[in-house]
């Protein structure tokens, strides 16, 4: 992967909505998956390393964030994602996988590890949300209270694109921040769990 390279170079229709997709490098495949709100560039200066480790790295931006569509009306909990991400995995013919979630990204990993065990060679996860941590009281608030203007505007914004119903604007959005860098077989710990990436061909 070079640096002019973009993160993401495909995008496929799942379940009806259209998600932004990226291949790296061959070998044993790792899967990676962002958290809020944040997308897929927050792995951008760890694809390199992975890549370079052995890995062929999959990412994708989430429904609802990135460069995947966005609609409205659309279903994006934790549980739709893990059914997105099942349907992902399909899609790239993997039977089995690495998986590294970060934030909203280890919860939805480790839903899929719960309903998907036999699809995972290893499960690595960082800054997590656990038990009724999220969404927060405040995040409920500002989500509940604001909802009906963002619907509304959403709306309108498509009708102005021309899009069909349901459909917002696209856009690369800012980052929101990056996990530190990580080798295979290296631990990390920064104030919460430690993070653990296999080598390629081994086991957690």
């Amino acid at each position: 992967m070079t640096s002019q390279e973009p993160l993401l170079n495909g995008h496929v229709l799942i379940h009806g909505h259209r998600i932004a997709t990226g291949i790296h490098g061959a070998g044993t495949p790792l899967v990676l998956v962002h958290g809020t709100p944040a997308h897929s560039i927050i792995w951008r200066e760890l694809v390199p390393l992975f890549v370079d480790a052995g890995f062929q790295v999959h990412l994708y931006d989430l429904l609802g964030f990135g460069r995947s569509e966005r609609p409205v009306d659309a279903d994006t909990s934790v549980a739709a994602q893990v059914a997105l991400l099942a349907a992902l995995l399909d899609h790239w013919q993997l039977p089995t996988t690495h998986l590294f979630g970060h934030d909203i990204g280890g919860a939805i990993a480790l839903r899929l590890a719960f309903e998907h065990a036999s699809r995972l060679r290893s499960l690595s996860i960082a800054d997590a949300p656990s038990y009724d941590s999220w969404p927060s009281p405040t995040w409920k608030h500002l989500r509940d209270a604001r909802r009906p203007a963002c619907l509304d505007a959403g709306r309108r914004a498509s009708r102005h694109d021309g899009a069909p119903a349901g459909h917002g604007r696209f856009s690369q959005g800012q980052d929101a921040g990056r996990p530190s860098a990580v080798l295979p077989g290296a631990a990390v710990r920064r104030g919460g769990p430690a993070l653990v990436l296999p080598a390629p061909g081994g086991a957690l």
